[in-house]
């Protein structure tokens, strides 16, 4: 067989195998679960495992994971709907009242304009991506707002009302603030941001849909059905995916919380040393204050919460979840200081459940603690008596999350 027919069966071979892999389940309680999918519905997640049927409700589930997400190659745009979702899309074309897009994982759907939240062009190129926030990242505005693209990475905008495009899909038909309504070539428009109240009959959301490009779905429903995921989103639109075009669907929300995804309105934070008052803690990346991720016995963590001596975190639960999970060490990327060990404390409700002298040599230890019925968490880093002063007394609680 020639060289060349035999590496292309190979990655033939290979590529199938790949897209075979079944899938993996994890349960609220339990170990992981393996196995080809069966049935997917509101209701129930079935998987069969060694030629047997294993079904577990959709309420014990937190993710079903198919594989890693990449990132889309090339130039696209994100559209952004109404209820958070968020699509990235090789083309989006604009007819009368109605959007067109086509996502970059292949998946096509036409929705109402006033289901759009934004639209941007070019949201592959980061220098334009952080215009856009400077320009809008966390205002509210009163209008609808058109971007103009000025410059290779500069941006300008015109507020007012977008009333939806033209027949043909080459206008907008827009009128500028105290300004007769007009038009605006659609070609020449880099962004818009509509201004449309929340919709307050959206239905609840069942779970995340990531597809394999990096699209985020909220989805109200998703089911298996001839072989294709249906997935509905909070706000109406529809998208059917082939298996291999999905990367995880996400149940955790309500069901597991992690930590530093706690609104700071719920956290009480405590600073007792005149020493690092700027560095108290960090959410989801190291003491240093940088964008590091936590790093622990050389695994990196995405979520997770970082301390600094003197400090204490105080959690409201509410009495809602039943356990709480963390893997605790020092950080391999800042240094300590003093090999004295760091002191960790954890309390529900005043009552001590764990008191824990860590070193670096310790390397991670993973923690678990029953916090049924607790209403406040409290975690508290300290430094030993070897180290009177903390020098270098910060701890990570890489993945620090409770579950119900």
């Amino acid at each position: 067989m020639p060289a060349k027919r035999a590496l292309f069966l190979f990655v033939l071979c290979a590529t199938a195998a790949l897209a075979a892999d079944p899938p993996e389940l994890r349960p609220l309680k339990g170990e992981k679960i393996k196995g080809d999918l069966v049935t997917l519905n509101d209701k129930e997640v079935v998987l069969q495992v060694d030629g047997k049927a294993v079904s577990t409700p959709v309420e014990g589930v937190l993710q079903l994971d198919f594989r890693a997400p990449v990132a889309p190659v090339g130039v696209y745009s994100q559209v952004d709907l109404a209820d958070g979702s968020v699509l990235r899309c090789s083309k989006v074309e604009f007819k009368d009242k109605d959007v067109t897009v086509t996502l970059t994982s292949g998946q096509t759907a036409t929705v109402p304009l006033n289901l759009i939240s934004s639209f941007m062009r070019e949201a592959n190129d980061v220098k334009l991506v952080a215009a856009w926030k400077d320009l809008f990242g966390g205002k509210k505005k009163s209008y609808d707002i058109l971007v103009r693209k000025t410059g290779p990475d500069k941006l300008g905008y015109q507020e007012g009302t977008v009333y939806g495009a033209d027949a043909t899909g080459t206008k907008f038909e827009f009128k500028q603030t105290d300004e007769e309504k007009g038009t605006r070539p659609i070609e020449l428009v880099h962004g818009m941001i509509l201004n449309r109240p929340p919709d307050p009959n959206m239905p609840p959301r069942l779970c995340e849909v990531f597809d394999s490009q990096g699209a985020r779905l909220f989805a109200k429903s998703v089911l298996l059905k001839d072989g294709k995921f249906v997935v509905e989103t909070q706000c109406g639109a529809k998208f059917e995916y082939p298996a291999e075009s999905l990367a995880k669907l996400d149940y955790s929300r309500g069901k597991l919380t992690y930590l530093s995804d706690v609104e700071l309105a719920r956290v009480k934070v405590e600073h007792r040393s005149v020493f690092d008052a700027g560095s108290q803690f960090q959410r989801d990346r190291n003491i240093d204050g940088r964008d590091t991720k936590i790093q622990l016995a050389g695994k990196t963590f995405t979520k997770g919460l970082a301390m600094h001596d003197y400090t204490a975190l105080t959690f409201d639960l509410d009495g809602e979840y039943r356990e709480f999970k963390a893997v605790a060490g020092i950080d391999d990327n800042v240094g300590q200081g003093n090999p004295a060990p760091v002191v960790l404390k954890i309390e529900g409700d005043g009552k001590e459940l764990l008191k824990l002298d860590i070193t670096r040599k310790d390397g991670a230890k993973d923690i678990s603690l029953n916090v049924k019925d607790v209403s406040k968490l409290k975690i508290t880093v300290t430094h030993s008596d070897d180290n009177p002063f903390g020098i270098g007394s910060h701890l990570d609680l890489a993945d620090a999350k409770v579950s119900k």
